[in-house]
C-alpha cells in the first residue's frame, strides 16, 4: 500500500470526491475539503472517502457540504481527531466491504453539527465506495477474500 501525507490543502468545489484514499495509510490533517457534488451520473459525493486495507488518521480537519458523506470508510481502519462535519447529507458513514468490517476510532474533540451542533454517531446506509462513470477510470483494487 502507499504511505500518503495530506497536510494544510484545501479541496473545494470538486465533484465526485474531495479526498480518496484506496488500500493506503496514511495522514490527513490541518485541511478543509469543502462543497463536493455528485459526479455527472448523481452518484458519490463525499468529502473524504478511505476504502480497502488501510490504516489512516484524519486530523483537524474540516468537512463541509459534502452531498453525500463528509466521511465515507469502507473496510478501511480510520482514527478521527479534533475534526468538525458541517452541513453534509451523512457526516460519518461505515461499511463493511469485501468481507472486511470498518473501524472508525473516535479519538476525541470532534463534532457535527449544521446550525444546531450534536454528538457524531457513525451511520452505515449501504453506500457503495465510489466507482467508474462511463468516462472515467479509477484505480482497480483486489476486495479481500
Amino acid at each position: 500500500p502507499s504511505d500518503v501525507t495530506i497536510d494544510r490543502v484545501r479541496v473545494s468545489d470538486t465533484h465526485q470526491l474531495g479526498i480518496s484514499l484506496w488500500d493506503s495509510d496514511g495522514d490527513i490533517s490541518a485541511s478543509v475539503v469543502d462543497s463536493v457534488l455528485p459526479r455527472g451520473d448523481g452518484l458519490v459525493g463525499d468529502a473524504i472517502s478511505i476504502a480497502g486495507t488501510g490504516n489512516v488518521v484524519v486530523d483537524g480537519v474540516l468537512m463541509t457540504n459534502a452531498v453525500r458523506a463528509g466521511l465515507s470508510c469502507f473496510g478501511a481502519a480510520v482514527e478521527l481527531r479534533d475534526n468538525e462535519f458541517r452541513c453534509n447529507a451523512i457526516d460519518l458513514n461505515g461499511e463493511t466491504w469485501g468481507g472486511t468490517p470498518f473501524a472508525l476510532d473516535d479519538l476525541g474533540g470532534n463534532a457535527c453539527g449544521c446550525g444546531d451542533s450534536w454528538t457524531c454517531k457513525v451511520q452505515s446506509s449501504s453506500l457503495s465506495p465510489p466507482s467508474p462513470s462511463e468516462d472515467e477510470e479509477l484505480p482497480t483494487i483486489e476486495e479481500p477474500d
